[in-house]
């Protein structure tokens, strides 16, 4: 193969080589990137035991994780619906979703569809959501308040955002815990009040925190918590196979922009998506997901 290109690069000359050869590659390349990867959902499944916990769970429990959905146009729009085509049918107990969520589609047809696919599984599940950084508005740059447009759309939709704050439910027959913190780059997040310090005595109840941003963990050791679900680093979008490198993260820690379950403390996870989303519609070997994580 190698000499074969040698001797057409010889033949050919340098410029005609590149025309005939390298720039059809990289046009392959980029049409895979932007037309097929980006587009080509999967359901990520991801088992975990039910001892596997401080706490453990007596029955079990099936969590649909959705993150970076980025409706900011049909694509992104369609992309929402074929993850909901995949998850429904399996039956999640609850539906976690950890922002940026991006209401900007460029027409309303597009928006009312997103809000419809959003209240199909608001319909089928309790949904829980924490906001990410393109959630909140541009200004002022330090602290900025949510957007408006991202509050009154989720309320349509009847998910219930937390922020700072915790709610209670009972799945199952056990008693669950959903916490929810403010972004880190753009909110004020805090854990006090909503998730118990790790030196607590445990009650019979069990912890699903919702943080955009899997960075912020790493400063919540002195607080406990389960399964904390997380996004914001689209996996990297890029992937370079084999190696598991990923070069671009927006992270302060790289590793944990691989998707699946990490034990960020012992018997405390995080539940890490590559989301639906991404940057100029661009993935190599990273495509978007959406995660059921079933503890059984």
């Amino acid at each position: 193969m190698f000499k074969t290109l040698q001797r057409n690069f010889k033949l050919l000359g340098k410029r005609r080589f590149i025309f005939m050869f390298v720039l059809p590659l990289v046009i392959c390349v980029f049409l895979v990137a932007t037309r097929i990867e980006s587009s080509a959902v999967q359901l990520r499944r991801v088992e975990m035991k039910k001892d596997d916990f401080r706490v453990p769970f007596k029955k079990p429990l099936r969590v649909l994780h959705i993150s970076d959905t980025h409706l900011y146009n049909s694509a992104a729009v369609k992309r929402l619906h074929k993850a909901l085509d995949l998850a429904l049918p399996h039956s999640p107990d609850i539906a976690v979703i950890t922002g940026d969520f991006g209401i900007m589609p460029k027409n309303e047809h597009d928006y009312l569809l997103a809000l419809s696919y959003f209240q199909l599984l608001s319909q089928a599940m309790p949904t829980f959501a924490c906001l990410g950084n393109h959630d909140y508005q541009r200004k002022p740059k330090k602290f900025p308040p949510p957007g408006p447009s991202v509050l009154k759309f989720l309320a349509d939709a009847n998910i219930t955002v937390l922020q700072n704050e915790s709610k209670s439910i009972i799945v199952n027959g056990q008693r669950i815990i959903i916490a929810g913190m403010e972004d880190y780059w753009k909110g004020r997040p805090n854990a006090q009040g909503c998730l118990p310090l790790i030196d607590e005595p445990r009650e019979d109840v069990h912890y699903l925190l919702l943080d955009h941003n899997p960075d912020h963990l790493l400063k919540l050791q002195d607080y406990d918590w389960d399964v904390a679900f997380s996004g914001h680093a689209h996996g990297g979008q890029i992937k370079i196979p084999f190696i598991e490198w990923r070069p671009h993260t927006n992270l302060e820690n790289n590793h944990l922009a691989r998707p699946g379950i990490h034990e960020i403390f012992p018997k405390r996870y995080l539940c890490e998506s590559v989301g639906l989303g991404n940057l100029y519609e661009l993935r190599m070997f990273c495509k978007p997901d959406i995660i059921l994580l079933d503890i059984k």
